[in-house]
């Protein structure tokens, strides 16, 4: 059975009603980050976060507050599947949630369970009918500010969509994508970006990415 795959505007619109809530959860979770790193800094023997535990610490933060805010949503469900963290909207979203690397790509280990999960294939243990969505954030190089939140959705041609979501306080940097090209079809893909304050429809093109990225590790894993 194939699964179906959301334009963005389609997820927007199952997505919005929920969306500040989640950006709020998102940036909760870096700043308990922030003030962890804080008073890690305040003991008398010093000591820095590798980049993995700093991952681990921000989405365990991420979803103790998604976990939180939406548990009593009567159209979602909030939890594990195969020990990956979700929100599942209904029958029609599953959003786990990452942190994106400064290219807009996953930072991750690319699992076969991974590999899977971009592909859109059929997971045991995971639903079968919602579009696979990635939401996450991309740090500052000090890990000290955000400098975006995003929604991505990939597919087995590629990404379909990338899209920024909401703009951090202190720092509202403008990201510069990579190409990401299927070298079979040449097709592209569109990314575009909405704040919080209101839709912006300006949109950039880029090429999709080549099947044969899966292969990278970037070291934070599967989470």
């Amino acid at each position: 059975m194939a699964r179906k795959i959301l334009t963005f505007e389609e997820a927007y619109d199952i997505i919005s009603p929920y969306l500040e809530s989640y950006l709020q959860c998102v940036r909760k979770g870096f700043a308990d980050y922030i003030r962890i790193n804080e008073f890690k800094n305040s003991l008398d023997v010093y000591s820095d976060f590798a980049i993995r535990t700093r991952a681990g610490i921000i989405h365990d933060r991420i979803c103790g507050h998604i976990t939180d805010k939406f548990r009593e949503e009567a159209n979602l469900i909030v939890g594990e599947w195969n020990q990956v963290f979700a929100i599942k909207f209904a029958d029609l979203i599953f959003l786990r949630n990452k942190k994106f690397r400064h290219d807009g790509k996953v930072s991750n280990y690319y699992t076969p369970q991974h590999k899977a999960f971009l592909r859109q294939a059929i997971i045991d243990g995971f639903p079968n009918e919602p579009t696979f969505i990635i939401g996450g954030y991309i740090p500052n190089d000090t890990y000290t500010d955000l400098k975006g939140i995003y929604l991505g959705c990939w597919s087995a041609d590629g990404l379909e969509w990338f899209t920024k979501i909401g703009e951090y306080v202190v720092e509202q940097a403008r990201l510069v994508f990579p190409e990401f090209e299927d070298q079979e079809t040449k097709k592209r893909t569109k990314i575009k970006g909405v704040s919080e304050e209101k839709e912006k429809k300006k949109r950039t093109r880029v090429k999709r990415k080549p099947k044969n990225d899966d292969n990278e590790k970037t070291g934070t894993g599967d989470v």
